[in-house]
């Protein structure tokens, strides 16, 4: 047999293919495929075929009637739920657990249709408890950022993040809080780093070059500037024969000899299907291919343990002026800084922050918690939803709490969750408050220390460590090159196989890592 295949049409997915495709190998790709509703996309392409001041209002308001739901965080790119729609009836009658906010995603490209872009590689010491093989990305970095568009330039905080060279500067503008932000930082950079906060602008997944600083980034770019998998996927259906197969729920594996088998079920119609050849990389996402690749080993009861990184917001009031208003001011509304602590007595790992400038949420989310007060409050929100700046944090997985999964019985495999706290989360997120704040202070950055809020467990959707890779993998363990204990020709190769979840960025890491595992798996 000589054709791979791939199950996901996601970020790890689309990395996989494109390194099989080098290796001149035919790819097929199963993938449940949703995608956006026609007349979402309809509303999409007209504002994508004009100018943003030549834009139809009532296009436009169709457009950003659907924003993210407040709670969890999730983005409806296009005012639509399609990355997050469970077209497979994933949880079963019971329903998601309350305390769970990770959602899988069955859409093409998953869950980059609805991210915010952020890209950044890890740092060797946040990984230094996965293997060697595993820890070797850099390769991979470059190999992923010729085919995935990254907005950077050179700064200082390269020498923190090695594994990813940026030669010169395609980054976003910044807006103008970002650039006044930046400007006062950058004033105290050597006592900041001598403190051990380290700084830098934002790296996003974006085709800079093309961006209209609309400030529709939060609602999903009309002109598809931000990277998607599912472009990616197309491009390489059109240019290099990807075999794709949308309407294809991979149910489950098994391994022969000369080959592997991968039963699959069309969601809509119910039809089965067997899909025949020498390997099988599984990118699925964290919860389907748990659940597909405990069915697949007959481990049924058996425990694994979901790492998640958790994240927080930091709410900010600026000191400055907010001119010119940023309301009308052409921007994007993505990460404009990142925020680096490397302090022992804070965290042993990196703790990580994305800084966002104005974007029209923020008024709404004021007005939503002023509830009938709101009117009488308006000038306030006005004032200070122009003033606020959202420091985002990450912190690593071994500061976070673990979701525990187990594949219960019956004639439908479901999966069953069980959330582990770790005590050390709290404290974590209050010792990175207490040291970023009063190092942000004297750059008129005032965190308004009460409205810091910590996020729903999953919610981050920086997940992983389910099978993590090991040198000497047993029971539910990978091998460097992410095949479960006793298996040869099946390769798990998202986040899945991650033996912990650093808190910087987790996709562009992600697709390098899947890139690694294709490209070195062997011939069959």
């Amino acid at each position: 047999m000589d054709e791979d295949i791939i199950i996901g049409s996601g970020p790890a997915g689309a990395a996989a293919a494109e390194a099989l495709l080098d290796r001149g190998r035919r790819v097929r790709m199963l993938d449940v495929g949703e995608t956006l509703e026609p007349a979402r996309e309809a509303v999409r392409l007209s504002l994508a075929g004009a100018k943003p001041a030549a834009w139809d209002a009532g296009a436009l308001d169709d457009f950003k009637r659907a924003r993210p739901a407040a709670k969890t965080d999730t983005m409806r790119p296009y005012g639509s739920d399609f990355p997050f729609r469970d077209a497979v009836d994933f949880f079963g009658p019971e329903g998601r657990p309350d305390w769970l906010f990770l959602k899988p995603s069955f859409a093409l490209g998953g869950l980059s249709n609805g991210w915010g872009a952020s890209v950044l590689p890890y740092r060797e010491e946040d990984i230094s408890d996965w293997p060697a093989a595993a820890r070797a990305l850099a390769a991979h970095y470059a190999a992923v950022a010729a085919f995935v568009p990254i907005a950077a330039n050179p700064d200082p905080l390269e020498a923190l993040f090695p594994m990813l060279s940026i030669s010169d500067d395609r980054s976003l503008p910044l807006t103008s809080q970002g650039q006044a932000a930046l400007a006062r930082l950058e004033k105290r950079r050597e006592r900041l780093a001598a403190r051990g906060l380290h700084f830098g602008r934002a790296r996003q997944a974006v085709e800079a070059s093309g961006c209209e600083r609309c400030g529709l980034c939060l609602y999903g770019c009309p002109y598809r500037l931000i990277f998607s998998a599912k472009s990616h996927v197309e491009r390489l259906v059109r240019e290099r024969g990807l075999d794709y197969r949308p309407g294809a729920e991979a149910v489950r594996i098994l391994e022969g000899s000369s080959g592997v088998t991968v039963a699959t079920r069309d969601p809509r119609s119910g039809e089965t299907a067997e899909h025949r050849g020498a390997r099988v990389f599984v990118g699925a996402g964290v919860l389907p291919t748990a659940r597909l690749m405990l069915a697949s080993l007959g481990a049924e009861g058996k425990a694994v343990r979901l790492k998640d990184s958790t994240h927080f917001f930091v709410p900010m009031l600026h000191a400055w002026a907010p001119r010119p208003d940023p309301v009308a001011e052409p921007r994007h509304t993505l990460t404009q800084l990142y925020l680096e602590i490397l302090d022992a007595a804070v965290n042993a790992r990196t703790v990580h922050f994305q800084v966002y400038a104005y974007n029209d949420h923020y008024a709404e989310d004021m007005r939503a918690r002023f509830g009938r007060l709101a009117p009488l409050a308006e000038p306030l929100i006005a004032a200070m939803s122009r003033r606020l700046m959202v420091a985002q944090g990450f912190l690593h997985s071994d500061s976070s709490p673990e979701i525990e999964i187990r594949l219960a019985g019956g004639a439908e495999p479901r999966l069953a969750f069980a959330l582990r706290r770790n005590e050390e989360t709290g404290p974590a997120i209050a010792r990175a408050v207490r040291k970023l704040a009063p190092l942000v202070v004297p750059s008129g950055l005032l965190p308004l220390l009460p409205l810091v809020r910590p996020a729903e467990v999953g919610s981050s959707y920086h997940c992983g460590g389910t099978f993590p890779m090991r040198e000497a993998p047993s029971g539910l363990e990978s091998d460097p090159l992410g095949r479960p204990a006793g298996l040869k020709r099946v390769h798990i190769v998202d986040a899945s196989v991650f033996p912990s979840v650093p808190a910087t960025t987790i996709t562009l890491t992600v697709m390098a890592n899947a890139h690694r595992i294709a490209s070195a798996a062997p011939a069959p």
